[in-house]
């Protein structure tokens, strides 16, 4: 497993999302503002969780163990590219290499804290260009290792979804499940 290295990323490459605890580091100044904001502050209680304050602070999920597991595969599992999900949201997938990132499919159980977001009117493309949205950090890999590595993934307690795959194109993601929505990198 190596650092996101553009030199490995190439078009037909699969993109296998992690699912995240939660918002983990992305967008607290803006959790903040909504908290403070909300009737009954940190309090205020979270449809399907517990309260606001509860659900922004539930503790960042390590992936250090996946990805040793994943190192220690046998027979290996050929990764190109591992990218965190985190201050940037989706976009920091098209940060490092110039190729256009097609994410067809995303898991529907994700942290209650973020559809309570899109209750608080914060349009889903904000959402996405700050927060991980319940994939904090993807592998880029070869299909023939897809569902093993999704299998690695399970036995070492993760989620992992097959999320799409790499294209040629400018440098964005295209997120086909929130109806050809398109993210930037960040700082673009």
């Amino acid at each position: 497993v190596r650092k996101f290295d553009a030199s490995l990323v190439v078009p037909g490459l699969q993109i296998v999302g992690v699912a995240s605890s939660g918002p983990h580091a992305n967008g607290y100044s803006l959790l903040k503002q909504i908290g403070l904001a909300l009737p009954d502050g940190f309090l205020t209680p979270v449809p399907g969780g517990g309260s606001f304050g509860e659900e922004v602070l539930v503790p960042t999920r390590s992936y250090a163990k996946l990805v040793e597991a994943v190192i220690d595969a046998d027979p290996p599992i050929v990764v190109a590219a591992f990218a965190p999900i985190t201050g940037g949201g989706l976009g920091k997938l098209a940060a490092a290499a110039p190729f256009t990132y097609v994410l067809r499919r995303w898991p529907e159980r994700i942290s209650p804290v973020f559809p309570f977001l899109l209750s608080r009117d914060i349009p889903l493309k904000d959402c996405l260009e700050t927060f991980n949205w319940g994939i904090g950090a993807c592998f880029i890999t070869r299909e023939e290792y897809v569902d093993r590595l999704i299998a690695v993934g399970a036995r070492a307690g993760y989620e992992l979804y097959h999320l799409g795959h790499v294209a040629n194109g400018d440098p964005m993601v295209i997120a086909k499940w929130a109806g050809n929505m398109v993210i930037m990198p960040p700082g673009d």
